[in-house]
């Protein structure tokens, strides 16, 4: 195989990893990777996370283990897409996972309430 066509397979590969990654088969909806900046509201507490990726029923995000969430926590998130630009995600999203990471930070999943007629 010449260099040109093992390039070309390693691409593939590397495409659908991030495609089955994307696709996972516990989730019924896309994951679109964001790894913004967003800031959190819980209660009277807020501060500043990471966002991970997006769905239409939910998000991940990972902020410092100081800051972690009960689970069944009720979380507003507002994503900084440019500096004086915020996009609302979600005012009541419910954390429904939380995964400690060797860096002194933590992993959480949070899910959007339905909407009206919604089915996820």
């Amino acid at each position: 195989m010449d260099a040109s066509a093992d390039l070309d397979r390693r691409r593939r590969e590397r495409m659908y990893d991030l495609l089955e990654n994307l696709l996972d088969d516990r989730r019924r909806n896309l994951r679109v990777p964001m790894g913004a900046r967003a800031r959190w509201r819980s209660g009277q507490e807020t501060g500043t996370c990471r966002l991970l990726n997006v769905s239409p029923s939910g998000a991940a995000f990972t902020l410092p283990m100081a800051d972690v969430f009960r689970l069944g926590s009720q979380v507003a998130l507002d994503a900084e897409l440019e500096p004086s630009l915020e996009w609302s995600i979600s005012e009541r999203a419910r954390v429904v996972r939380r995964t400690p990471r060797p860096n002194g930070r933590c992993e959480v999943a949070v899910v959007f309430p339905a909407l009206p007629g919604q089915v996820f």
